[in-house]
């Protein structure tokens, strides 16, 4: 019960490409806030999504939200316009940057919404970003849309859909049946 109140949904990494199919699919009239969880850098060069991910998709591992912000920023301002690149997982894959956008960027210029709550993969996410979470989702009109995404769409997000669907129906399901229908929506 509440499951289809809450306004809610989740998925992987999008691309620049992707993301009018991703609107898409939500089919709602309510403004979309993307809810970013990924705590290692990212963006996106040209249409392709890149990441800074670390050893163990851990980068960035100890810092604040304005620690990963503002890393996250300086890593994309480092990329020059014109000079080719290649990407580590895929060295024989050549792309000369013609545009380097934020997360944060692509999504405001798509007429939504971003929030980003940065959470280590494979870890549970600090006090500190659930507090940021509960607040953020206390402050947002009743009438809005939040889409949560993490790298793969399956952990982080799924953990964060669950927090979500426990704040909004503590009194309409019980724990363990929210817990499954998230888990069992989370494919």
């Amino acid at each position: 019960k509440g499951l289809d109140t809450l306004n809610i949904s989740g998925s992987q990494q999008f691309s620049p490409n992707n993301l009018s199919l991703l609107v898409t699919s939500i089919k709602t009239t309510l403004p979309i806030t993307i809810v970013d969880l990924r705590q290692e850098s990212h963006g996106f060069i040209n249409e392709y999504p890149v990441s800074w991910k670390g050893e163990k998709n851990d980068a960035n591992l100890g810092l604040t939200r304005t620690e990963v912000i503002d890393t996250e920023r300086k890593l994309l301002n480092s990329i020059t316009l014109g000079t080719p690149i290649q990407f580590f997982n895929d060295p024989k894959l050549t792309v000369i940057p013609e545009k380097v956008l934020s997360e944060n960027q692509l999504v405001k210029a798509n007429s939504m919404d971003y929030v980003r709550i940065p959470v280590t993969d494979g870890k549970l996410p600090t006090y500190e970003m659930v507090d940021f979470f509960v607040q953020y989702v206390n402050s947002i009109p009743k009438d809005s849309w939040l889409h949560f995404h993490c790298k793969e769409g399956i952990g982080r997000t799924t953990t964060f859909m669950i927090m979500y669907d426990i704040m909004k129906n503590y009194n309409n399901a019980t724990l363990d049946e929210i817990i499954n229908r998230q888990l069992a929506l989370s494919g």
